[in-house]
């Protein structure tokens, strides 16, 4: 968890909204929509006084990325990690297709290599027969 420190007065949601004149609906609705920045301290959330928020608060606060905005970040992260893992399982199924049609044909020469060789044996083994008589 992020450490923000502040040196306004900090306000519940239920006295935010009652300063600014506000349903408390309104501004946990902003603060679920990451329009208000939120201060949790020992899982009680706070918000900075408005009436009395320094400019460098202001600004660091307009700065601070929105959990929902993160969360959707991240979601577009993920979702291009799925298809681009998808689209790799493809390539890896393609190439492994591939390599067995390629190890096939390997096999293929290999047994006519071998037919070669032991045709070339034999004909070498009849010669020596020939001569040998």
């Amino acid at each position: 968890m992020e450490t923000i420190e502040t040196t306004e007065p900090l306000l519940t949601p239920k006295e935010y909204a009652k300063k600014m004149g506000v349903s408390p609906q309104s501004v946990y609705a902003r603060i679920k929509r990451g329009t208000l920045t939120v201060i949790e301290i020992d899982g009680v959330n706070y918000i900075a006084d408005p009436t009395q928020t320094t400019e460098e608060t202001r600004e660091r606060q307009q700065m601070q990325p929105s959990k929902q905005h993160l969360a959707m970040e991240i979601e577009q992260v993920f979702n291009l990690y799925e298809q681009q893992n998808a689209t790799l399982q493809a390539t890896i199924k393609q190439l492994n297709k591939r390599i067995a049609k390629l190890e096939r044909k390997l096999d293929k020469k290999n047994a006519q290599i071998e037919k070669i060789y032991l045709r070339t044996i034999e004909e070498k083994t009849q010669k020596k027969r020939k001569k040998n008589k």
